[in-house]
């Protein structure tokens, strides 16, 4: 026979904070092994930012829906949030757009990202960093803004986010480069030359970039040496005259 004895109040009262204890530690343990299984299958829950805004940062190869019609420059940032789980800011004296997509299969969350920066600069805006947030900004005057640099190295990328490179020629004028390379610019891009070291200094699009180092590889070449002869006329003076054009050089032969 089982006999029990009341318990004065303090012991009620250390009891109640064990059993609380031990029920608090079963629900955490519980709630663990629920998200190690949901992980494991696939189902994380997205996460909740400050904000209370909702978000599920996509891995750039994940396959999306990227279907748009009409939609305004809030909105479509706010998608793009949604999808890449960056913040942006968006100032309320925006021009206002309205963009549309069609795309009948899915792609991948980088290309929708990329479709967004081709949105942004068709309306004469774009995106530069602004830790830890993305600021949409206008693309005039772009190379007064913090846009990302590349030093030494030729840009790789084709999108249309706006980035400044430098590039030190060799065997050509920087000013003479500059006069050509202003009619491959886009209308928001900027050039500048640093006539001391020769230095171009190059903002654009990063797909444009990528067409004007083209041009400069085929320009910053060595130039060939002219070849000369020397030739005594009747008179008995010399002095160095052209080379015989091919021509020339097949009826003296």
């Amino acid at each position: 026979m089982l006999i029990t004895r009341p318990m004065s109040p303090s012991q009620s009262i250390a009891a109640r904070i064990v059993i609380a204890c031990a029920l608090s530690w079963l629900c955490a343990e519980t709630t663990s092994a629920q998200a190690d299984g949901a992980a494991e299958r696939g189902e994380v829950k997205p996460p909740r930012d400050p904000t209370g805004i909702t978000y599920a940062p996509s891995d750039p190869n994940a396959m999306v829906t990227f279907n748009l019609e009409d939609v305004d420059l809030p909105e479509l940032v706010r998608m793009m949030s949604q999808l890449t789980g960056r913040g942006f800011i968006v100032a309320s004296a925006r021009r206002s757009i309205k963009a549309t997509v069609y795309a009948p299969i899915k792609v991948r969350a980088a290309d929708a990202y990329e479709a967004f920066l081709s949105i942004l600069e068709l309306n004469g805006m774009t995106v530069v960093p602004a830790a830890p947030y993305y600021k949409v900004v206008e693309s005039a005057k772009i190379e007064s803004r913090p846009v990302p640099l590349s030093v030494g190295v030729k840009p790789t990328a084709t999108h249309d986010a706006y980035v400044t490179t430098m590039r030190r020629l060799q065997f050509v004028s920087a000013e003479d480069a500059l006069d050509l390379l202003a009619r491959y610019k886009s209308d928001s891009g900027g050039l500048s030359v640093y006539a001391p070291t020769n230095m171009l200094i190059l903002t654009d699009t990063a797909a444009n970039l990528q067409r004007m180092e083209r041009l400069l590889d085929q320009l910053d070449v060595p130039r060939p040496a002219r070849a000369t002869r020397t030739l005594t006329s009747s008179s008995g003076s010399s002095g160095p005259l052209p080379a015989a054009s091919p021509s020339a050089q097949r009826m003296q032969n």
